[in-house]
């Protein structure tokens, strides 16, 4: 919003320059977008008098006109204008004056000459909009710039952004408010509230309120007068309108624009002899009612939209815009001031439909103070005293609503403030700074008992007073200091951790990580195998394809592998769902891991993988599961601990390669991740001195029968001594009759000293007995390096 410089000065005594005024308003109010010095588009005009007006001889619409400059000299000038007349004071723009439609040079126009043009107000960038030229006061001096008969040599507009939290800020008395209160200095409202009433004319006589929906339109006033003349408003009232960007009208309309400019409250002007049925009736629109605006633009209405109405049809849009129907014109005689109280979401709501914003809708939507329609009504009839001599106020005014609510009232100390400001402010400083913004505060032991005016809605708790005494006391006059808090690390979240790790563990295998939904259909389960009957069916499925929640990631994992013509490593660890068992009622959720697998010894590496994924879980056995080779899926192997199932390994059997166009020896393997990590027991981080001294190693190849389970067999050789720092399978190799052979590779090292030959002999004597015996294993052969 545009705010003039010198309107501001007026409300508040300052001294400050329009760029210190903008400096200050950056620290404690808000951002100011531009500075305009206004005096910069009169440069090179001066004030002329007209001495003589002629016909031009080759032009029936123009003029020639004398104009005396001063010192004696004349200037003659062509002009359009229908408004000029012999003896008027007006702004000329010498040769060479640079306005802001560019600089202004002599011209042949029509075979005459002119030096200069006269100039409107909008024009000089004073008014919005002009019929004509801009006459200057009798009082101004022929020849002295224009600057000095507007007095307008110091002003300046500051565009100021306004916060949507603070719609005070929409008004010259709010901004004014806040810069008495940055230079401690005492304000109250300057402008006259006091008019006469007529004694025998009431309002109530004349005109009858209705309010359908007080939810909408908590508060609305009325009040009405008479003996009006529509005539144009005096230069002091053009002049602030438009260093604000609005256009004069006429005294009425620019009358309840300034009171809006003055205080943010909007007020509409009824032409009183149009209401018919002299009755105003608050209410929702009807689908489709038309409405005819000031605009000249016919709106199709919506239940969306609150109208002001008559007994007839709609007159307004409230909050928003009036109508022409009953639009202040040249011939009203009688008025009917309005001042209301507008629901914000419902004048945002009725704006958006219709597409159309205006000063005021602006204003409503951000909700304004309830106890602003009654100043703002004061204010419009003091200026209607000023302005119309011969006008009659009716006496009292039409109130329909209810009582505003009052302020709330904030309890909180001193202390409170200073911790959360980060810097030390007492009670006494915190009341005189909220008083400055006329905050009620009163002292309570160590309590602070505070009330905010009724303009500032946006005061809620002890944060907002803790926001309004540092905007006051200066953002720049808090120290920097570190906080005194309780600095802790955050908890470690172990699910997170550990999946980590696994994805770590699986990328250094060669692993791409694909995620996919956990959705599937019937066409696909019934060629995995999978049975629907198991698993979550959806009320709204997303595709049809998609009609079910998935226990298991596998069968999606599986898809990526169909017609694919490259080896694939792939991995996915996603949430599964599960049907409520017992006496659950939501399905249960836990994360899965699977991966899956193409190409040479894809069921060696599925295995060894899950192997490194197990580590840690105790008793952890590898059991094979009984099939045949016509079956989906052969080699299965069940993981287990404790009886529980962490998971399976499956190779895709060659019925099922060709059903489903996977490459054959295609693998998968899926961990129920959720179990894993309640059964392996917390990982620690422990530091342990590295061993200085060399390590041995020893390769044993050994017989197994078929049923002997790796793990187990690696787990029992870590046991059988301290020095065995390692067990690696490096080889295995099936035989016929259940039979197979394992490559083991024993890493033998001591923390304290270089192991000697003897007991690399006594250890490899210990494992070798322990497969002979424990496993009825044959040693095929052995050997230390």
């Amino acid at each position: 919003m545009k705010f003039s410089y010198s309107w501001l000065k007026e409300l508040v005594d300052f001294h400050e320059s329009p760029e210190e005024l903008a400096d200050l308003i950056n620290l404690h109010i808000t951002e100011v977008e531009s500075v305009t010095a206004q005096a910069g588009t009169y440069n090179g005009v001066i004030v002329a008098e007209v001495l003589e007006i002629r016909a031009h001889p080759n032009a029936d619409k123009l003029k020639l006109v004398m104009l005396d400059v001063g010192l004696g000299k004349r200037v003659e000038v062509i002009c359009g204008a229908t408004n000029v007349e012999v003896g008027q004071k007006v702004p000329l723009a010498m040769s060479g004056a640079k306005l802001l439609g560019g600089m202004v040079k002599k011209a042949m126009i029509r075979g005459v000459e002119s030096d200069g043009m006269i100039c409107s107000g909008q024009e000089l960038g004073i008014e919005a909009r002009s019929g004509g030229i801009l006459v200057l006061p009798k009082t101004a001096s022929v020849g002295r710039a224009v600057n000095e008969a507007l007095d307008a040599s110091s002003d300046a507009v500051l565009d100021l952004k306004i916060l949507s939290n603070r719609p005070d800020y929409l008004s010259y008395v709010g901004i004014a408010r806040e810069i008495a209160a940055v230079l401690d200095k005492a304000w109250s409202i300057p402008m006259p509230m006091k008019f006469r009433e007529e004694p025998k004319l009431t309002t109530a006589q004349q005109i009858k309120i209705q309010v359908k929906d007080a939810q909408r339109c908590p508060f609305y006033m009325a009040r009405w007068v008479g003996h009006i003349e529509v005539e144009e408003s005096p230069r002091w009232v053009k002049d602030k309108l438009a260093s604000s960007g609005i256009r004069p009208i006429n005294n009425l309309v620019d009358i309840s624009n300034l009171v809006m400019l003055e205080l943010g409250q909007p007020v509409h002007i009824f032409d009183a002899d149009k209401i018919q049925g002299q009755k105003i009736v608050v209410r929702q629109a009807e689908p489709n009612e038309g409405f005819l605006a000031l605009d000249s633009q016919l709106r199709q209405l919506t239940p969306e939209v609150l109208v002001i109405a008559d007994e007839s049809s709609p007159i307004a849009l409230a909050g928003i815009m009036g109508g022409e129907r009953s639009a202040v014109s040249d011939l009203t005689k009688t008025v009917v001031i309005e001042v209301a109280t507008f629901d914000p979401a419902t004048i945002r709501r009725g704006s958006k439909s219709i597409g159309l914003a205006t000063d005021a809708s602006l204003r409503f939507e951000r909700g304004l103070s309830p106890y602003l329609a009654r100043l703002a009504m004061n204010r419009a009839a003091a200026l209607i005293e000023e302005l119309l001599p011969r006008a009659q106020i009716a006496r009292g005014a039409v109130e329909v609503g209810s009582k505003p609510a009052k302020p709330p009232t904030i309890a909180c100390s001193s202390q409170e403030i200073a911790g959360t400001l980060g810097d030390k402010v007492t009670a006494a400083q915190i009341k005189a700074i909220l008083g400055r913004l006329d905050f009620t505060v009163r002292a309570l032991g160590r309590q602070l008992k505070i009330v905010p005016p009724p303009f500032r809605q946006d005061i809620k708790e002890a944060a907002d007073i803790a926001e309004e005494v540092v905007r006051l006391k200066g953002i720049d006059t808090i120290k920097p200091a570190m906080p005194v808090v309780a600095m802790q690390p955050p908890a470690v979240n172990n699910e997170a951790r550990e999946i980590d790790l696994l994805k770590d563990v699986l990328v250094r295998y060669g692993f791409s990580e694909t995620p996919s939904h956990c959705f599937i259909g019937q066409a696909w389960a019934d060629a995995v195998g999978l049975k629907l009957d198991d698993e979550l069916k959806l009320i709204n499925p997303l595709h049809s394809h998609w009609t079910h929640l998935t226990s298991q990631l596998w069968p999606n994992l599986l898809k990526f592998a169909v017609g694919a013509t490259v080896p694939l490593k792939i991995f996915e660890i996603n949430t599964v769902f599960a049907p409520p068992a017992g006496k659950e009622v939501l399905p249960k959720e836990t994360k899965s891991l699977a991966w899956l697998i193409t190409g040479q010894d894809a069921y060696l590496l599925a295995r060894g993988i899950a192997e490194d994924i197990v580590a840690g879980v105790p008793a952890v056995k590898f059991v094979p599961v009984p099939g045949s080779a016509t079956d989906k899926f052969i080699n299965v192997l069940r993981i287990l601990s404790k009886q529980h199932v962490v998971g399976s390994i499956e190779e895709v059997g060659p019925t099922a390669v060709e059903q489903l166009d996977v490459p054959a020896g295609t693998v998968w393997a899926e961990i129920d991740l959720s179990m894993l990590l309640n059964l392996r027991p917390e990982r620690t981080s422990r530091f342990r001195p590295f061993s200085l001294f060399p390590s041995s190693q020893l390769d044993i190849s050994v017989e197994l029968p078929g049923s002997v389970a790796g793990g187990d067999l690696v787990a029992d050789i870590e046991e059988s001594s301290s020095l065995v720092k390692n067990v690696k399978v490096f080889d295995v190799y099936e035989l016929a009759e259940g039979r197979r052979s394992l490559g083991l590779r024993v890493t033998l090292q001591s923390d304290e000293r270089t192991l000697k030959e003897g007991e690399i002999k006594t250890t490899e004597s210990k494992i070798t007995n322990l497969l002979t015996t424990k496993y009825r294993g044959k040693i095929r052969g052995s050997g230390s390096k």
